[in-house]
């Protein structure tokens, strides 16, 4: 099928990085995957596209940094991972788009942002304005230490949904 038939490429892209594609055989986070997938999405601003990245891992992280081998069960140490684990992820992602001097913005959000329509505003509006900047991708994860809906896969289910938010959060109309 040619181009014309099937339109304009999109201009604005999400991508949902789940932790299958952040970690290594072992389960720990790939270093050489963020690199490698932050070379690909800079080539993708070259080429005159947002995008705006939906991360996983932030669990993952965390338990590496405790030196836990299998996932916790228990909700607190969920939520303990991910309060570890969370800056480390976004250091990944820094130092990996910062060899390309593009800054990382992190966004963190709930159920309830999205639900509530002031809060959903406030946040589109920083999007918009973090997309202004050029030399920034934002990251966004859901907030599993605020609210622990992804961990037990009740709302968001592994970001597969909050892509979705995201998505349409970030449609140019409205």
């Amino acid at each position: 099928m040619s181009k014309s038939k099937l339109g304009p490429v999109p201009k604005r892209w999400v991508v949902k990085l789940g932790t299958g594609i952040l970690s290594n055989a072992r389960g720990q986070v790939d270093v050489a995957q963020i690199r490698q997938i932050a070379n690909q999405v800079v080539e993708l601003r070259r080429q005159g596209h947002e995008v705006l990245l939906v991360s996983s891992g932030a669990v993952g992280c965390g338990m590496s940094l405790l030196g836990l081998k299998k996932r916790p069960t228990v909700m607190a140490e969920l939520q303990a991972c991910a309060a570890l684990g969370q800056p480390r992820l976004m250091r990944l992602y820094d130092e990996a788009f910062g060899c390309s001097e593009v800054r990382v913005a992190q966004v963190l959000l709930t159920y309830l942002e999205l639900d509530s329509r002031s809060l959903y505003r406030n946040v589109q509006r920083s999007v918009e304005h973090l997309l202004q900047h050029k030399g920034v991708v934002p990251v966004f994860n859901e907030n599993d230490v605020v609210s622990y809906d992804e961990l037990i896969g009740a709302r968001f289910g592994d970001n597969d949904q909050l892509s979705a938010h995201v998505a349409i959060l970030s449609g140019r109309s409205g």
